[in-house]
């Protein structure tokens, strides 16, 4: 199969937990071109980070679930900082998403997701796009309408206290994504095409990560 992508090889993808399957990730990724022999596995962080200094993969995907993990998406940012790095993620927890954003991955994936959904995802992400779920897309909302001071009482230090400079446009889109409005309805509403909202969504987790 010829790719409509352009491919980013070779690719890592980190499984170091049960409950986060991979299989499907691999089967995607051979779907859209990807040869078997660049897609590289691991379950462990170790070992992850040898493949990472002796391959430099272009896209490490990694499933993300406690301190270890951020703390090995933090080192890989350092050593491999041309890499695109993808948290995985078995349920959608906001803070646990922002803090991995915050923690070096560029972008994240739900591999709860159904297989079309998460096909979709990874390709909009392989475009060099990022996806935003509507709770997360409320969550980044309600924290952006809060004050500093309630900011600091109920969130957690996944969030910047102060408010994060989202720009009009960056707004509509979270307003939208909280309304469970789909890639393409977004696109049509603000009269944009598709790649322009996700380009705009994965700059929006940008601002995210770096402000404090």
């Amino acid at each position: 199969m010829v790719s409509i992508l352009s491919l980013p090889v070779p690719v890592l993808i980190i499984h170091q937990y049960s409950n986060i399957p991979h299989t499907h990730i691999h089967e995607i990724l051979v779907n859209f071109g990807y040869p078997e022999d660049v897609i590289l596995h691991t379950s462990d962080l170790s070992q992850a980070t040898q493949f990472i200094e002796q391959h430099l993969p272009n896209l490490i995907l990694c499933a993300v679930e406690d301190f270890d993990d951020l703390v090995f998406l933090q080192s890989t940012q350092k050593i491999h900082p041309e890499a695109h790095l993808i948290s995985l993620h078995s349920s959608l927890e906001c803070e646990d998403i922002l803090i991995a954003l915050k923690s070096g991955a560029h972008t994240y994936l739900l591999n709860s997701s159904e297989a079309e959904q998460l096909a979709e995802h990874i390709r909009i992400i392989l475009r060099g796009g990022a996806i935003l779920h509507p709770q997360l897309a409320n969550y980044l909302l309600n924290a952006h309408l809060t004050s500093p001071a309630q900011i600091a009482h109920t969130h957690s230090t996944a969030l910047a206290v102060s408010p994060i400079p989202y720009s009009p446009i960056e707004i509509q889109i979270l307003q939208q994504f909280a309304h469970a409005q789909t890639l393409e309805q977004t696109a049509m509403l603000l009269q944009l095409s598709t790649v322009q909202v996700s380009n705009l969504v994965k700059q929006i987790l940008r601002k995210v990560a770096l402000h404090d």
